[in-house]
């Protein structure tokens, strides 16, 4: 059944510990008060996450092995997130393997959403687009061909926004 809901966290470690499906190990690298939220979607097999962070941090990322995920920023004046040590543009889209940890380095406060998909469905929607799916254990870049997604300023009008004021 579909669900969403978000929730708000002003201890950095119950909010490292609260997001799914992974287990992260971070630090917040400036003083100040910590404040995030994170809203979450489930759309049976899709899972859609949009975190908001107002300090900097260092997160350590360790995958469950059971999901392909896509991560992009949320809002495009925030500066570039470093991807295991290289920054990601707001036109770039990084997926990331089943098996390998990798690091999200925020210099600022920050915007970020994640998709994913179990690797058996996100290779059954690469090949309904005429792709080539990539291999689930590497981390890797990929510019998005439309237009229309190479802003992430649509997003603000997507689920997870819509999510906050009325129940999926």
């Amino acid at each position: 059944m579909p669900f969403s809901a978000t929730r708000t966290f002003a201890d950095p470690d119950v909010y490292f510990a609260g997001i799914r499906n992974l287990q992260i190990d971070g630090v917040i690298t400036k003083r100040g008060e910590f404040r995030a939220e994170a809203t979450r979607i489930d759309l049976h097999r899709l899972w859609m996450h949009r975190f908001d962070e107002r300090l900097p941090r260092i997160m350590r990322i360790t995958p469950s092995g059971t999901r392909s995920l896509i991560l992009f920023a949320t809002n495009p004046l925030q500066p570039e997130m470093q991807v295991s040590g290289i920054e990601a543009s707001q036109g770039q889209i990084p997926m990331f393997g089943l098996d390998w940890p990798y690091y999200l380095r925020s210099s600022a406060a920050c915007g970020w959403a994640t998709m994913s998909l179990t690797p058996e469905d996100l290779a059954a929607q690469v090949a309904i687009a005429s792709r080539n799916a990539p291999s689930p254990a590497v981390s890797i870049n990929r510019a998005p061909t439309c237009p229309a997604a190479r802003t992430t300023e649509g997003w603000r009008g997507s689920p997870i926004r819509r999510s906050r004021r009325r129940p999926v």
